[in-house]
């Protein structure tokens, strides 16, 4: 987009703050995108019973 700087745009760990997924899908290809902090950032929001059902 023109006119976009890289303040402009939000990273992956902005988006699991504000939004609060419930499940990330790792379809990018992109490797390394998903890091511990991120995970971390998660499991915060996640219930027990939500986190024993994803392992």
């Amino acid at each position: 987009m023109t006119g976009d700087t890289d303040s402009d745009v939000l990273s992956l760990l902005d988006v699991v703050r504000n939004v609060k997924p419930d499940i990330l899908i790792g379809v990018s290809g992109q490797t390394g995108l998903f890091t511990e902090e991120i995970i971390r950032e998660m499991h915060k929001t996640l219930s027990a019973s939500d986190r024993d059902a994803a392992v």
